[in-house]
């Protein structure tokens, strides 16, 4: 009966392994940097601070640009870069808030 009951504790266990995987390669496909020193938690949290932190700046570059802008083809092409930066630094923040917020629910 004791084999029996310590099958689920060891496949919990190794659910988890891959989830912390998961979570960590996620991590890695975002762009975050992983110091193997530190929990997953505390890094999704700088990381999506930072993130976030790129995000406002980008943003605040957009409207600069924009206010500025007077037809000039290189403010153009600058316009159309930050527009894809933006988007991307978007999809990073959806990416970490959800890790965080799994990560959470593990501490």
């Amino acid at each position: 009966m004791a084999a029996k009951d310590e099958q689920p504790i060891q496949l919990q266990g190794f659910f988890n392994q891959i989830l912390q995987g998961v979570i960590i390669a996620s991590l890695v496909w975002v762009g975050g940097k992983i110091d193997r020193s530190s929990d997953g938690l505390t890094a999704a949290r700088i990381e999506l601070t930072h993130v976030k932190e790129t995000l406002k700046t980008l943003a605040e570059d957009r409207d600069n640009i924009v206010a500025g802008m007077k037809g000039i083809s290189l403010n153009e092409e600058r316009l159309r870069q930050n527009d894809m930066r933006i988007q991307e630094m978007t999809s990073r923040v959806y990416a970490l808030e959800k890790i965080v917020m799994e990560l959470s629910k593990n501490h």
